[in-house]
């Protein structure tokens, strides 16, 4: 059953619409694209373009689905019927986790790559004798923390002090520099 009452159409049960279907209100848009075309569908907030809260996607395999924030405005999540932000991707690019962030195994050591123009690919590992920060561009370990709470790094050690409480086992030439004291007798 179709009723049309010129400003309102109520469909009943089990309608099928063949073809497109276009809703067009103030509040929420079901179109095409309004920046991409015919080739992406959309569910747009206020608008069907780029500068408006919307999700679209190709209608299609040819690429994916996109979860697009206004200009200016960021995305957020909401869990468990909360009125907080768990996760935020702002606006400037930056994300707010308000919790733990668990990185699960992803069947490989890299965990989180970081990337900056100008710069050495730095990655954080973890392998089953520990964590460790990787040099990708050089391709070693310059820092490893292991499991049963030994540390290694590569490199100097530089800044205000270095204090080894227990043993040190040091391999390769010792320079030590400036007011040395050594409160131990050597053997």
């Amino acid at each position: 059953n179709i009723t049309d009452t010129g400003s309102l159409i109520t469909l009943g049960s089990n309608t099928v619409v063949s073809g497109e279907l276009n809703v067009k209100t103030d509040k929420v848009q079901i179109d095409q694209d309004g920046t991409y075309g015919s080739g992406y569908g959309v569910v747009g907030f206020g608008g069907k373009a780029n500068g408006s809260n919307r999700i679209f996607g190709n209608t299609g395999t040819g690429d994916g689905l996109f979860l697009a924030s206004a200009t200016g405005r960021g995305i957020f999540f909401r869990v468990n019927g909360g009125s907080a932000d768990n996760v935020a991707f702002n606006s400037n690019g930056s994300s707010t986790f308000n919790g733990t962030v668990n990185v699960n195994n992803a069947g490989s050591d890299k965990k989180m790559s970081f990337d900056r123009t100008g710069g050495k690919g730095i990655s954080i590992e973890h392998d089953s004798s520990g964590i460790y920060f990787y040099n990708e561009t050089d391709s070693s370990i310059m820092f490893r923390m292991y499991n049963a709470g030994d540390i290694q790094t590569s490199g100097e050690v530089e800044g205000g002090s270095l204090d080894i409480n227990g043993n040190a086992d040091i391999s390769g030439t010792t320079a030590i520099g400036g007011n040395t004291l050594i409160n131990a007798q050597l053997a």
